[in-house]
């Protein structure tokens, strides 16, 4: 075994010189822990309480779409054909992606975007310039409605 500042080493010449003394925590290290922790909490809550409610909100569409489906099965056959299996089947959509959603974690979401970044990094660059660019123009045409209100 060689000696060295930070303890023992094994007996190795590649390893000589490469190990890296340890540091006694610090304050600032404990404390960024702790912000982060307490950030990381903060936003999970949100993202969860801005889930369920987008479910419920996904739930009530899905009934008021079945609702709406149901005059048109009612009335003509001939003229309702189409309408009514339409309107049920994005009723059914809509209470799949709501019972989805209320099952999806923070964590599924950011591995799904990552994987998706990986295997296609083209697209996913395309696609965030693109939602970048629609929020620039969101953002600028409010700033402008704000203005023209005061």
């Amino acid at each position: 075994m060689i000696e060295h500042n930070s303890g023992l080493l094994e007996d190795n010449p590649a390893a000589v010189g490469t190990a890296r003394p340890q540091r006694a925590p610090t304050r600032n290290g404990r404390v960024g822990r702790i912000l982060y922790r307490v950030l990381r909490e903060g936003i999970d809550a949100q993202v969860r309480h801005h889930q369920r409610t987008t479910s419920q909100s996904l739930s009530a569409m899905s009934g008021i779409v079945r609702e709406s489906a149901r005059p048109f099965r009612a009335d003509d056959p001939n003229s309702s054909a189409r309408v009514a299996p339409f309107l049920e089947n994005l009723a059914d959509r809509l209470e799949r992606v709501a019972t989805s959603m209320d099952q999806l974690e923070l964590e599924d979401v950011v591995a799904g975007v990552r994987s998706f970044a990986r295997r296609r990094p083209e697209l996913f660059v395309a696609i965030a310039f693109g939602v970048g660019c629609l929020g620039a123009y969101l953002l600028s045409s409010r700033e402008e409605d704000e203005t023209v209100v005061s």
